[in-house]
């Protein structure tokens, strides 16, 4: 059960990688729209909120696993 839980927990990973990534290319290259900035800062922080936590997961069930 650990293993899908750390697998899951990769995916996620990956997936805030990914949404954070595409946030940050869209605010470098977004006009001066506040409506889009905003909505993409919220996404950046959002992203790297799921990104720590699910490697906090990650990190405590590679260390159960020993």
């Amino acid at each position: 059960m650990n293993k899908k839980k750390r697998h899951e927990s990769q995916i996620s990973m990956a997936v805030s990688t990914v949404l954070f990534l595409s946030a940050a290319c869209g605010l470098f290259f977004s006009e001066h729209n506040w409506l889009i900035i905003s909505s993409q800062v919220l996404v950046l922080i959002l992203s790297s909120l799921s990104f720590l936590i699910n490697l906090k997961l990650y990190l405590m069930w590679k260390k159960n696993e020993r």
